[in-house]
């Protein structure tokens, strides 16, 4: 008889055991509830973040835009150096393509830069230094300039044209003939006028 209490004892025990064990499991176990919100969670954070990141005013385009900052500063840090040794030193030659204003003593071949959005001209005692120029101790520019030597100006253009006047004509880059409207005066001169 005591055996036989004692295994019923022990059976109780063991069941309560059990029902300990599953009821600590249901406490600290986690619910498809739970687990549903907390990936809904995850993915409206993930998508904030990419958002963020891959936008035009994100992450990703202001470290290019900065890195593009860093290379003009780098390279108009070069130029500045190019132009102090050429005013302590006038022997050093000049670099860039030496431009001239119309009327400057060299009006059979004269050459001005001009910016599209501000019709700024920049000609006489300026110096057009093309993208990809070789500049020693340096490599090549990345972008366009014009700098003058006397007054230590330097200018990063990027919408621009470029007007070369030899012959007495003036044609801007990539255009076969500027004609100017004067010369419109009557139908005779340059043909038939159209309306355009």
């Amino acid at each position: 008889m005591k055996g036989k209490k004692l295994q019923e004892k022990n059976k109780i025990n063991l069941q309560l055991k059990n029902k300990k064990i599953v009821q600590k499991l249901k406490e600290k176990g986690i619910t498809l509830i739970a687990l549903v919100i907390t990936i809904i969670i995850l993915l409206i954070l993930a998508g904030v973040t990419l958002n963020m990141a891959l936008s035009g005013e994100g992450l990703f385009s202001k470290a290019k835009l900065a890195v593009n900052k860093y290379d003009v500063a780098s390279e108009q840090e070069v130029l500045q150096q190019i132009i102090i040794e050429y005013n302590m030193d006038n022997t050093i030659e000049k670099i860039g393509e030496k431009l001239s204003d119309k009327g400057s003593g060299t009006d059979d071949n004269w050459e001005v830069i001009q910016l599209n959005n501000s019709n700024k001209n920049y000609g006489t005692n300026y110096y057009y230094i093309e993208k990809g120029k070789e500049i020693s101790n340096y490599g090549k520019t990345k972008y366009n300039w014009v700098i003058n030597y006397e007054t230590g100006e330097i200018i990063n253009i990027e919408d621009y044209t470029k007007i070369d006047g030899t012959a007495g004509l003036a044609v801007p880059e990539d255009i076969v003939l500027n004609i100017n409207p004067l010369n419109l005066g009557d139908e005779t001169s340059w043909g038939e006028r159209s309306n355009i």
